[in-house]
């Protein structure tokens, strides 16, 4: 469960928060849908049946997959404070202090 945000977010924008998140200016770096959807049914066709996600999958989670405090928040009545980015800016200078990144 996403417990640091407030507002549902999308994964694509979940992804830009860290990118920010982490110092980065700029566009995410990222493959372009057509290079990687051919990826996919390439892949398929040399492993079929053995992906780990298969394109309706990608499609999903590039496209509607969102993270959201909704479920946390009815099941014990809990509200965050934070923004997403406030919550990642603290976990990554955490991170950077302890010496995990």
């Amino acid at each position: 469960m996403n417990v640091a945000n407030p507002e549902a977010i999308s994964m694509k924008n979940l992804s830009c928060e860290i990118w920010y998140a982490l110092g980065h200016n700029g566009k995410v770096p990222s493959v372009h849908n057509t290079v990687l959807f051919a990826g996919i049914k390439i892949a398929d066709k040399i492993i079929p049946g053995r992906l780990p996600i298969n394109e309706e999958q990608l499609i999903k989670l590039t496209t509607e997959t969102t993270v959201s405090t909704y479920k946390l928040e009815n099941m014990i009545n809990f509200k965050p404070e934070y923004s997403v980015l406030a919550a990642l800016g603290a976990e990554i200078k955490w991170a950077k202090n302890s010496g995990l990144i």
